[in-house]
């Protein structure tokens, strides 16, 4: 292939033509399959908070979720009645899909589907089978939650990543360096579940990337604004990155159109608030029935604590440098960079660039954020899952920085098997429903003894589709993760061969032995 060739074919201009346009359909199609593979069914507080008012809008036209209100812990009393103690934009987005699937005369799982197999996520609470807890009716709302709110925004997060990450042309294969950060993190293990949490990351990572377009301030304002109605604690980034905004562009106009731009979303919580508890700036939350979070006015907020910190970031218990390992790589090569730059004698200011900074200012106030949270662990988790849409953040530009450089590839492949395999584990048995206990590793203490137990969560698509073991199902989903990455990272290569370097001058001047003319 000639240099100019090349150079026609590169990686910015992937959508270009036909061939590019089938390998991001297939990037697409495989990456949704490998994270629907599992869909959670179960009934489980957050998840089944969200789902009941689904159900009780399509068949009583009320979100009140009064008839249903011992399936879930996660519930508030207002006025005598209960409702969800969730922001509403989750449930909102399925309910259209619910209508559409109850109206075309599709049936729920059954009953005697649902009970095939133990449930094993409530033994350390006394119930040592969970089938005895069970809605079958809310199964289908519990599977299009999965996929609207959990897969297909993990999957735009990958696509965007590696669509950015191919512009830089690295040496190292895009399909990897893109994909394995985010399955190798505990962002995947909420993928396939109807929970908010990916649902705001991704909203909040969206407006993220408009904001560094520098243009697109309404935009960006609107997508934050509905990742708020879907999370509230991600109203802090607002004002913050309303600052930043004036800091950077000196346009005020600019943080106005940002403002503009969220009010669509803040007034839908704020309307939200008003039919639920009767006044607009006090959410659901603060009239939680559980007796746990009673008293909780604001949210469960007050002041950044140093141990929640520490916690949030180093901790075999919540640590995102555990359960997103390859943040560790990617800090190291940061770090290395700067130290290096220091000892050049690069002069720079980086306190004016730290100040100025999106992705750090985000990142320093979010940590600190939910290190004020009452209960900044998350409960029942894998991993601190309320850094979630900071964490989508992170990864992003932690990979899109590796593209960048040259680094180790064993050191990458190394944390990565570790993370994918950790994650695999965790939602081949308890996904989420991990207990709330600081004194133990949840992987070692709980995860693998489960797995080498054969206590196995089977909510699985071949499960479901066509009756196959779960033993056996289990093990297939790392073997198609892996061969699909393959093959997707073959067929890049195709489309992309690496150049033939050209000749050096000396080479070219050379004489050529054989035959004198």
């Amino acid at each position: 292939m000639q240099e100019a060739d090349y150079m026609d074919s590169l990686p910015g201009n992937i959508l270009s033509d036909k061939k590019k346009k089938w390998f991001i359909a297939a990037f697409v199609c495989i990456n949704l399959f490998l994270s629907c593979y599992y869909l959670d069914v179960w009934i489980t507080p957050n998840s089944t908070s969200r789902a009941l008012p689904v159900i009780t809008k399509y068949e009583d036209h009320t979100i009140s979720i009064d008839k249903y209100k011992d399936f879930t812990g996660d519930k508030s009393q207002v006025n005598g009645h209960y409702y969800s103690d969730k922001a509403p934009l989750s449930t909102m987005m399925v309910y259209p899909f619910y209508y559409v699937y109850k109206s075309l005369g599709f049936k729920d799982i059954s009953e005697d589907k649902l009970k095939e197999y133990p449930i094993y996520i409530w033994e350390t609470v006394g119930l040592k089978d969970g089938r005895t807890f069970l809605l079958p009716k809310s199964s289908p709302v519990f599977i299009i939650g999965d996929i609207i709110c959990g897969a297909v925004p993990f999957v735009i997060i990958v696509l965007i990543t590696f669509l950015t990450v191919v512009k830089q042309r690295p040496k190292f294969s895009p399909v990897w360096l893109a994909v394995l950060p985010f399955y190798g993190s505990f962002l995947f293990a909420y993928a396939g579940t109807f929970t908010g949490h990916l649902l705001a990351g991704f909203l909040l990572f969206l407006g993220y990337i408009l904001l560094k377009e520098k243009r697109l301030f309404l935009a960006s304002g609107i997508v934050a604004g509905l990742a708020f109605a879907t999370e509230y604690p991600i109203g802090i980034i607002f004002p913050i990155w309303a600052v930043l905004i004036y800091l950077n562009e000196k346009d005020i106009k600019k943080v106005l159109l940002f403002i503009a731009g969220v009010a669509p979303g803040v007034l839908f919580a704020m309307w939200y608030n008003y039919h639920v508890t009767g006044s607009a700036v006090t959410t659901s939350y603060s009239y939680v029935s559980n007796e746990q979070y009673k008293g909780v006015s604001n949210i469960g907020f007050s002041y950044p604590k140093p141990e929640a910190i520490w916690g949030l970031l180093f901790t075999r218990y919540r640590g995102i440098l555990i359960y997103a390992p390859l943040l560790i790589v990617m800090g190291w090569y940061v770090i290395k960079q700067n130290v290096k730059n220091i000892s050049n004698g690069t002069k720079t200011n980086f306190l004016i660039l730290f100040i100025k900074n999106y992705f750090w200012i985000t990142f320093l106030f979010y940590i600190l954020l939910i290190s004020a949270n009452a209960i900044w662990w998350g409960g029942w988790a894998f991993g601190p899952r309320h850094l979630i849409p900071v964490t989508i953040i992170v990864l992003y530009e932690g990979t899109v920085y590796l593209s960048k450089i040259s680094f180790s590839k064993y050191f990458f492949y190394l944390l990565s098997i570790l993370g994918v395999l950790a994650v695999w584990v965790d939602k081949s048995t308890k996904i989420y429903m991990l207990p709330d206990n600081p004194n133990q590793f949840a992987l070692t203490d709980v995860i693998i003894p489960d797995f080498l137990k054969h206590k196995f969560n089977t909510n699985l698509l071949p499960v479901f589709a066509f009756d196959a073991p779960p033993s056996l199902s289990i093990y297939v989903w790392p073997v198609l993760f892996f061969a699909g990455l393959f093959f997707l990272s073959q067929w890049y290569t195709k489309l992309f061969p690496a150049p033939i370097k050209a000749a050096t001058t000396q080479q070219k001047q050379a004489p050529k032995k054989g035959k004198r003319k």
